[in-house]
């Protein structure tokens, strides 16, 4: 059966369940919809919905966009995205074959070569598990430690912390997506789960399964696929302050075939429509793009409309799509896998940018090849009904190496006020001919970028939520969450520790100290009467001992 047949077999609806436990707060656990698994975030002011097997931002059960902000305004910018992946195989003999391209979203169809599982299980999908490889939101686990409240729902969270001396993605730890079920716990990762963001959105999927190629088994087969991926996808995404308009998306795609993957290629592809969701066919029509040219090093294009089809007085504003981070390669050209984070002139960098109109859709393995591979940049070519490709390559990778492409997008309004014009004005606040280097003002477009690229590198406090406990053996456990006047913490310390714990707000100001001293090993009980002095909304809880601070999310209700 093909994949949209089953996805409108189980009609994808992304079914709830309220749960509380004691004093707790109430929360939404979601369940799966089906193996090929669709749900909506829910933290970020950026309303989107994903899938377990390479589509984000496309509602595959109704077959439209769904990425829309600020939430709830019906304001659409992206129609459904993915990614490209282009190489060539090497056989024993060193010879190449012809180029391949491997695509998790077609935007002339809306459909994924992608099937969800790990290549452990085998090459085909598993028809008969629709829970173990389901989309992981953190908002369903970081509350009780990585474990579901509804073990019937599903396995624990997926990603478990590896080792805490190594840091990398801005101040979080090296981790694994942990395939095995039975070792998702702290028993065989004693560090526990990592969690980064508000909303973690977490989903593995494979290339190895030809069912699902378009053009069928035969014709897919005798050119030479699959070329043996295994894909880890993570989104991050946060509900409050600055962050609340931006995301992250983080591709780590590793060779798992018995050949060298030469000449390779990986792009970002997004079906941008700004459009308001009472005219989308028509407001598709009159969108217009470019890449900023002002500061290559930020390896980023934008895109807004023209207000000539209905989006005039709706509130539209730009969408920023950056390559945050690329591959790095050695002197012959394979993956560099001796650091975790390379340094952006470590990088291969952007390649190309371009945006297409639908008419000019790729078709054919070669074509896609030759389109990614170009070092072209595009600037605005008028309106029309376009898509965006940022690609980066080349590289080669042997059996076992694994590439990671980062996407963040943000959004933004006008910085000069009334509709996008795409001016420089409009997307840095600033007049042309400044001073350099250039540093756009707060809140525009590009100031967000800066500001994203900035923390992503320098281990900056972009981590809000549920950072991993270093100086616990075990999480925090916080209740009642919402906190009107007392709030209950109960945790483990392996040894005597001086620790600090404080409420600070969003935006990292103290505004509460709770406790300050050394506590000796074992498990902790502590209770603090809050009373009514922090006014209604969300703070953290903050634990400082030496130079290490974690902090958890609460919510204050008066």
């Amino acid at each position: 059966m093909k994949r949209q047949s089953y996805l409108l077999a189980v009609l994808l609806l992304a079914v709830t369940a309220l749960y509380s436990q004691g004093e707790k707060n109430d929360e939404l656990q979601r369940q799966s919809t089906g193996v090929f698994d669709q749900q909506e975030n829910t933290e970020s002011n950026i309303e989107f919905s994903t899938t377990n097997y390479g589509i984000w931002g496309h509602n595959a059960s109704s077959g439209k966009g769904s990425v829309y902000w600020p939430r709830g305004s019906g304001n659409q910018y992206i129609f459904g995205s993915g990614i490209w992946f282009g190489a060539k195989k090497e056989n024993s003999h060193g010879e190449l074959s012809a180029p391949l391209v491997f695509i998790t979203y077609n935007p002339n169809t809306g459909d994924s070569w992608a099937v969800p599982g790990h290549v452990s299980d085998g090459d085909k999908v598993n028809l008969n598990d629709e829970k173990l490889y389901r989309s992981y939101y953190s908002t369903d686990f970081h509350q009780y430690n990585g474990v579901p409240y509804f073990p019937e729902d599903g396995p624990n969270w997926s990603l478990w912390i590896t080792d805490t001396t190594l840091k990398y993605e801005y101040g979080t730890y090296k981790h694994e997506y942990v395939t095995d079920v039975s070792m998702r716990n702290r028993q065989d990762y004693p560090y526990g789960p990592l969690f980064v963001s508000d909303e973690d959105i977490v989903s593995t999927y494979k290339d190895t399964d030809l069912d699902y190629y378009e053009g069928g088994i035969e014709k897919r087969e005798s050119e030479g696929y699959p070329l043996g991926l295994q894909i880890t996808e993570k989104i991050y995404s946060w509900g409050e302050g600055e962050l609340q308009d931006i995301m992250i998306i983080s591709y780590e795609i590793e060779n798992v075939s018995d050949n060298n993957l030469k000449d390779c290629y990986v792009a970002g592809v997004f079906d941008v429509d700004i459009a308001h969701i009472s005219n989308l066919a028509s407001g598709a029509g009159n969108d217009r793009f470019t890449y900023f040219f002002e500061e290559e090093k930020l390896n980023m294009a934008y895109a807004w409309t023209q207000t000539d089809r209905g989006e005039e007085g709706k509130g539209f504003g730009y969408l920023g799509i950056q390559a945050l981070e690329t591959p790095a390669i050695d002197a012959s050209g394979y993956i560099r896998n001796d650091k975790l984070l390379f340094e952006p002139d470590e990088q291969i960098g952007l390649g190309r940018f371009d945006n297409w109109t639908i008419v000019d859709d790729f078709f054919e393995n070669q074509e896609r090849y030759e389109f990614m591979q170009s070092h072209e940049r595009d600037g605005d070519t008028g309106p029309g009904d376009n898509r965006m490709l940022l690609s980066s390559g080349k590289f080669n990778m042997r059996p076992g190496d694994k590439a990671r492409i980062v996407f963040a997008l943000n959004f933004s309004m006008p910085a000069k006020g009334g509709e996008a014009d795409g001016t420089y004005e409009d997307i840095t606040g600033l007049q042309p001919g400044g001073t350099e280097p250039m540093q756009a003002k707060k809140n525009t477009l590009i100031g967000t970028q800066q500001l994203v690229k900035q923390v992503y590198y320098n281990n900056g406090t972009i981590n809000s939520v549920d950072k991993v406990f270093a100086n616990l053996t075990k999480s925090v456990e916080v209740y009642p969450n919402p906190v009107k006047s007392n709030i209950n913490l109960s945790f483990e310390l392996e040894e005597a520790k001086s620790l600090e714990i404080s409420i600070v707000d969003i935006n990292g100001n103290k505004v509460q100290q709770l406790y300050s001293g050394i506590l000796s090993d074992g498990q902790q009980n502590m209770s603090f009467n809050i009373g009514n002095k922090l006014a209604s909304g969300s703070y953290y809880l903050r634990f400082k001992s030496g130079n290490s601070i974690s902090s958890t999310k609460i919510v204050v209700v008066n």
